[in-house]
């Protein structure tokens, strides 16, 4: 996973916990969230926090998930909000979500249809995530492109997938966000 490959890249200076959950969305009234481990990040007392969170906020259908989206913003803020707040103080890493990759082999006619509605979705929560950290760089966030590290890279993503990192992928992302947290721990 990219979070055990991170801890290996940062080193024992360093204590990667993955709090994520699979499926979650950053909207409260998404089922999963994110929420559900907000109390858990609490505990950890976190230094340094690197939010990547979206993907699954695009999801329309049974999920329902697009259309809250207009909760995002305000929902992400909270998140902002609560983790700049905690004793630590910690540096908050926004990142756009990696990308989906609609030339990946062997993606199915419903999975292809899927991705394609869903993409323009994920480019617009990208715009949002940029917004947000621009706004928010006073309470040390920060901005990650993830979404540039798989963009257009078939062999990055699993085959029939699209959207999942392969091994290679995770690598990539966890080369990417731990270069940027050397990056801010420099300046």
């Amino acid at each position: 996973s990219y979070p055990a490959r991170l801890q290996q890249l940062l080193g024992d200076e360093y204590d990667v916990k993955n709090l994520g959950l699979g499926s979650a969305t950053l909207i409260k009234t998404g089922r999963p969230n994110v929420w559900q481990k907000l109390e858990a990040a609490k505990k950890f007392e976190p230094h340094v926090v690197v939010i990547s969170l979206g993907t699954n906020d695009t999801v329309g259908g049974k999920r329902k998930n697009w259309g809250q989206i207009g909760r995002f913003e305000d929902d992400f803020s909270v998140l902002i909000d609560t983790l700049a707040e905690l004793p630590t103080k910690p540096r908050i890493v926004l990142c756009t979500p990696t990308a989906m990759v609609l030339e990946t082999e062997r993606l199915s006619p419903s999975r292809l249809a899927n991705l394609t509605e869903r993409k323009p979705r994920l480019q617009e929560l990208c715009k949002r995530i940029r917004k947000l950290a621009t706004k928010n760089e006073a309470k040390d966030v920060s901005l990650l492109e993830l979404n540039a590290v798989l963009k257009g890279r078939p062999d990055l993503v699993t085959a029939a997938d699209g959207v999942h990192p392969n091994a290679k992928g995770y690598d990539a992302i966890a080369k990417t966000v731990a270069a940027h947290i050397r990056r801010d721990t420099r300046d």
